[in-house]
This record gives structure tokens, sequence and C-alpha cells, in this order.
């Protein structure tokens, strides 16, 4: 296939490295001196205002790139989470083998009204699901949620293959906080491992691209960013540049403008060759305004990404019950390699509802029951929210409360119980983002076209962790295991 077309060449560079200190200062002798008891304190005070110079021309300088969060400053740490090169290989191994067991969903949801059934809120738009044949792995963009346990297990909690947030934000916060804030050029050749993410800020626009060449086997030449009522627009302006870079026409259009007709699907009389929805999916599959479109999408006649059933089924987080359940594990038909995969990775989960099941310890047990005998132990998600909203985590719930929703839930079938996966704690530097001491945190994993591109963690005070609730970004940081160059 012709390759994606070049955008600009460079990243532009950081500042340029700080000079060597000179081994010996001319005239003087080289002898080492006497211990200067004024000496540390000095040092200690420069380091401290090194760092907040740092940090000031770090929170500048992604105000001027414009990045926020909802029009609020983006809260990024100067301190980084900092893997080394193994840990970050064995979080990456386990991300990009849970996601070619999604495509296992795929199919399985096209061959079972069983699995159909268990996603009854797609059931009246199934067959607008179906994803063109050309494009596998089904979910082209995306970013699981997880955190690493004690035992150093990776496991994931949410797929997030709808309309992910960071996929160009995190890029340029990454370089702008290496080049402000990063380890001093002389901390030895090469530690630092490369991160698509950050070395290539157009992975993301290439990846789009490339998934329209291989639906279509020809470049794309009209791009539209489809927007619902004007929300979920973060990172849209980006999107529409790099697209622009590309050498595209780029519009953001509400999904109401678009028409279908005569086998194209058009904005304003213009063929469009693909659609990027950032919405929210539910909205999607229910407005009738975007009846055009989700058909232009089921007939093949546009590239739409992510596609469908990436953005409703493989995005619900009933998800990761269906991976799990004994009742699918039939049609699902997993080697043992791939239920190995799900075994290890995937906390126990559950859609809510009145029956008996198999327990996370292996026991079968009346779900319900369970659900609220277990109650600290386990966690009780919307399945199609986002941002941790309604999210109630079972040991910082009355057991009232609990019992209360866990009723609700059982009636409506819109909320799964999942095993809590205790967060990362660690001690978090006091900075103009945060007020520092120790916060909880997760590590997130970005698969572009089905291969790790980058890393992404959020801390928080609060066991739901969220930006925009007394949380921050900590960059990170991935180091050469010792031994290699």
């Amino acid at each position: 296939m012709p390759a994606v077309p070049e955008g600009p060449s460079a990243v532009p560079e950081g500042p340029s490295a700080v000079p060597e200190r000179p081994s010996a200062v001319p005239g003087r002798s080289s002898a080492v001196p006497g211990p200067d008891p004024n000496r540390a304190p000095r040092t200690a005070a420069a380091g401290r205002e090194a760092a907040l110079n740092a940090e000031t021309r770090l929170a500048k300088r992604l105000s001027e790139a414009g990045v926020h969060f909802e029009g609020r400053a983006y809260p990024v740490s100067p301190q980084p989470l900092v893997l080394d090169e193994a840990q970050a290989g064995r979080v990456t191994s386990a991300a990009e083998a849970l996601h070619r067991v999604l495509d296992r969903v795929v199919d399985a949801y096209l061959a079972s009204a069983e699995v159909r059934r268990h996603f009854p809120h797609y059931l009246p738009y199934s067959r607008l699901l179906t994803p063109p044949v050309r494009l596998r792995p089904a979910a082209r963009i995306c970013r699981f949620d997880g955190v690493t346990g004690r035992d150093g297990t990776y496991r994931i909690m949410e797929t997030n293959t709808a309309c992910p947030g960071g996929v160009i934000q995190n890029g340029i916060t990454a370089r702008l906080w290496r080049q402000e804030c990063g380890p001093a050029r002389g901390d030895g050749p090469g530690r630092s491992v490369p991160q698509e993410l950050e070395t290539n800020r157009y992975a993301f626009t290439e990846q789009l691209l490339r998934s329209h060449h291989e639906q279509f086997g020809r470049q794309a030449g009209f791009a539209v960013v489809v927007n619902l009522h004007g929300r979920f627009t973060n990172e849209v302006d980006w999107m529409l540049a790099q697209f622009r870079e590309h050498g595209l026409r780029a519009e953001r259009v509400e999904a109401a403008e678009l028409k279908y007709r005569g086998g194209r699907l058009t904005w304003r009389g213009s063929a469009v060759d693909l659609a990027y929805h950032k919405l929210d999916q539910l909205d999607l599959v229910r407005e009738e305004s975007a009846a055009a479109q989700l058909r232009a999408a089921a007939d093949g006649a546009v590239c739409c990404l992510n596609p469908l059933i990436s953005q409703c089924v493989l995005e619900d987080k009933a998800v990761l019950a269906l991976l799990g359940d004994e009742r699918f594990a039939d049609v699902l038909g997993l080697p043992h390699a791939e239920r190995a995969v799900v075994e290890r990775h995937v906390p126990w989960t559950r859609v809510v509802e009145q029956r008996e099941t198999t327990g996370p310890d292996g026991a079968t047990v009346a779900l319900l029951d369970f659900a609220a005998e277990a109650r600290t132990r386990l966690v009780l998600k919307p399945r199609h929210l986002t941002r941790g909203e309604g999210v109630l985590v079972g040991r910082w719930t009355d057991a009232r409360t609990w019992q209360s929703l866990l009723g609700r839930a059982a009636r409506t079938r819109d909320h799964v119980v999942q095993d809590y996966l205790p967060l990362s704690v660690r001690r978090v530097a006091a900075s103009g983002a945060t007020g520092g001491g120790d916060m909880m945190h997760g590590l997130d994993v970005y698969l572009f076209g089905g291969k790790a591109v980058g890393f992404q963690c959020r801390a928080s005070y609060d066991p739901v962790t969220n930006i925009g609730r007394r949380g921050v970004l900590l960059p990170v940081e991935v180091r050469r295991s010792p031994g290699h160059a």
C-alpha cells in the first residue's frame, strides 16, 4: 500500500544541553576543597528553585500550546512515574494480547444472538454494527485503563474503545515535559525508551489514514470529525490541523449536517471519505439526526472510526463480563493461550442481574447475594458512563446505599460489578498542579491499530482517578533496564 503522506518532519527540539562542568578551573588548585557548611543548603535551595522554574515554564508552554482540560489548566506534575523497560514490556504485552481477544468478541457478536442479548442497549441497532471486513482489528484507537498489582501483574479494568481522550494531547504534554522537566541530558546515554505517542506527533492521524487506505485502497481526500450537540470537542482542533497538514480537507461537523444519498455520505454537497466520531456512543445510535451516517457506515460507504461495533459493544463495560462469564465460554471459543490472558489480566466482572454464576474464587454464587455480602471487595460501575461518573467503590460505600443501588442495577441491567483492584499509591511532590502527598494512581495504555504506542498515569486523592476531580497527570518515563545500552 502507498505510504501515508508525510507531515511536517520534525518535532521541535528542546532546550540545548547544559555544558558539562569543567574538571578544573584555570589558575586554581585542582585539589578537593574542604567541606563548606553553607554549600549543601545552597545546593538544595538552588535545586528547589530550578525545579520550580522548570514547572513554571512547563505550565506556560502547555497553556501556549492549547493544552487544557475543558477550558481549565491541564494539571501536570513535574514528577514522573518511572517504569523500567522490562516492566513496561510486560504491561505492553498484556494490553496487546487482550486487544487481540477483543476481535473474538466481534466475531461472537456477529454470530451469536445470545452474545447480542448481552448488550441489550444496542439490540435495535445490531444490524448496523457489522465492521468492514478489511478493518481488523476493529478497535483501531483505544486506551486500556488498568493497574499493576503488588505481584507485578497488569490488570485491565476498562477498554475505552469509543473515542478515548488524550490521543494527541498527551503526546504534546510528554514532549513539553521532557524539554522542561525531564531527565538531564547527562543522565546516561540512551537511558530513556521512546514512546511513539511522544516521538511521532502524527501517530493518531496516521493510524486513521492507514485505516481508510486498508478499507478502500486509496488515500482519503476529505475527513470530518463528528460531534453531537457540540459536546466532546477537546482535541478536535488538533485533529483537523493534522489532517490538513497531511493534505486533506478537514471539518468539524454536527451529525445532523451529514446526508446519505446514492451510496455517498456528504457534508454540504462534498463527499466524505473518513469520519472520526467524537461523541457519546448511546447518543449516536439513539439520535435520529445521526441516522444518515450510521447507514453509510453500515453500508461501507465511508471509513467510520472507530467502527461502530468498537464504539458501542467493545466500549461497553460488560465486554469484560462477557470474557469471563462461563455462559459464553463455548460461543467465544477462546484457545488456551487467550483464556489465560483473560484469567490473568481481566478482573472478575459480571452484569448485575438476578442469577447464579461463578464467583471470583471459582465457587457458584447467587450473584446479588454475593455482591451484597462481598461489598468491600467490589466496585459498581455504570456500563456506559465515562470519567468515573457513577462509580461506587464498595469499601467506601455504606451497606444500605450499596444494597439499594444493587437492586436498582439488577432491574435495569445498566451496571457491572467488578473485583476492586486497589490502585498503586505513591508520594507525589507538591507543585502548582497538586498539593502533593500520597496519591493513588493507575496505568493506562494507548493502542493504535493493536499496537501499544504510549502510557498515561493519572493520580488522585480519590479511589476513582479523574483529572477533573482532584486529579493530576504524572508523565510516564520508561528507562532502559540495567545492562542495556
